[in-house]
């Protein structure tokens, strides 16, 4: 280990059981919130949930506003069965009121505990905050599928079709995107274009991290 900045470059490349090798030579109190970060993180991608929460623990105990802290520990909750895992979304909701994805992770675990009721209003609200995220418009559609809206899935359906249609054509498109010339003039539109991709990656996140609860055992 050069220096501190490779662990950075561990966790980017999805080297998680070296990351936390790496974090295990540095002195626990001497961590810094990235790093926390970082190492819960990697417990979570290897699905060492109790390990992980115990981060987002430190976290909340430094910041009582870290309305991420709280969403992952909630995360880590739903995983170990924890009843107060909703508390957890709660918080993250209360603190970040106008961020959409905090309603869309609530949502999909509101789903997953059998409220469906509860998640159809939660997804209402994150696409109202963010009416053009793909995959908050196809978990909706999944939803109503349940609940027997058939004709309102659809509409669904078909808008996350079409955004990540315009998602992909822009990642085609961005070195003709990103001149200083057309940047001038479509200023507010790929400012809207980078929100919609930012937050349907990070969302896209989360629901891998949850996938792996609902797998069949392999026999």
């Amino acid at each position: 280990m050069k220096n501190r900045s490779d662990i950075k470059i561990l966790f980017s490349d999805k080297a998680y059981t070296d990351c936390l090798k790496a974090l295990k030579g540095l002195d626990e109190a001497s961590l810094t919130r990235d790093e926390v970060r970082i190492k819960s993180y990697s417990y979570q991608r290897l699905q060492r949930f109790e390990e992980a929460m115990n981060g987002w623990n430190i976290l909340i105990s430094r910041d009582g506003y870290d309305a991420e802290a709280y969403a992952e520990r909630g995360v880590c909750k739903f995983h170990l069965s924890f009843k107060s895992s909703m508390e957890d979304f709660d918080k993250a909701v209360e603190l970040e009121p106008e961020n959409a994805y905090r309603y869309a992770c609530r949502a999909f675990i509101k789903d997953k505990l059998g409220n469906l009721d509860g998640a159809y209003d939660d997804y209402s609200k994150s696409l109202e905050l963010d009416p053009e995220n793909q995959v908050t418009h196809n978990n909706m559609g999944m939803l109503q599928e349940k609940m027997g809206y058939n004709q309102r899935s659809q509409l669904h359906f078909s808008q996350a079709d079409a955004l990540a249609g315009l998602e992909d054509a822009v990642a085609k498109d961005m070195p003709e995107i990103l001149t200083e010339d057309s940047l001038k003039k479509q200023t507010s539109v790929w400012t809207e274009v980078k929100r919609m991709i930012s937050s349907t990656s990070e969302f896209k996140r989360f629901i891998r991290d949850l996938k792996s609860l609902f797998r069949k055992p392999k026999v």
